[in-house]
């Protein structure tokens, strides 16, 4: 079912004109909202969880192999 022009489902996937909706759902954009969603907190708690594992590692590595100085 798509939404018409007004905000209006037409199930022929018409809006109230009688236009073809041309506009896909994908190709919609929406404001940016101020409010963070819970899955891109998620996210970037676990790319920061990451980056940090991956710093632990780099670091245990240069123990084993010496500093180059």
């Amino acid at each position: 079912m798509l939404v018409g022009k007004y905000g209006v489902p037409s199930p022929e996937g018409e809006n109230q004109v009688g236009d073809r909706n041309e506009q896909s759902a994908s190709r919609r954009t929406f404001p940016r909202c101020s409010a963070i969603s819970p899955k891109v907190i998620e996210l970037e708690f676990v790319e920061s969880q990451c980056r940090k594992a991956m710093n632990q590692t780099k670091g245990r590595i240069a123990e084993w192999i010496g500093d180059p100085d």
